[in-house]
């Protein structure tokens, strides 16, 4: 599991273990490890900027980056567990 206190600080709000399935088009997905609500466009900016990569994020067989070579921050894969919530 991600370790929040690894993240940058931000004025919104990370979730751990936040349930997806509500949050998308199909209604369908399991639990981030991660979500990130940022409280506004700047609160993202900051986030994308500050994120590092190289923080350790789980590995599971079941979810793999869609392209090791440019792996997503957002895929469990290859970055956090879990994903950005848009107000």
């Amino acid at each position: 599991m991600t370790n929040i206190n690894e993240l940058p600080n931000v004025r919104g709000r990370y979730t751990q273990n936040a349930p997806l399935g509500a949050k998308g088009w199909f209604r369908c997905g399991g639990a981030a490890d991660v979500l990130f609500k940022p409280a506004d466009i700047e609160d993202l900016q900051h986030f994308l900027k500050n994120y590092d990569p190289s923080t350790p994020h789980p590995t599971s067989d079941k979810a793999q980056a869609p392209n090791p070579t440019y792996p997503s921050p957002l895929s469990k894969g290859g970055g956090v567990g879990g994903g950005i919530e848009s107000s």
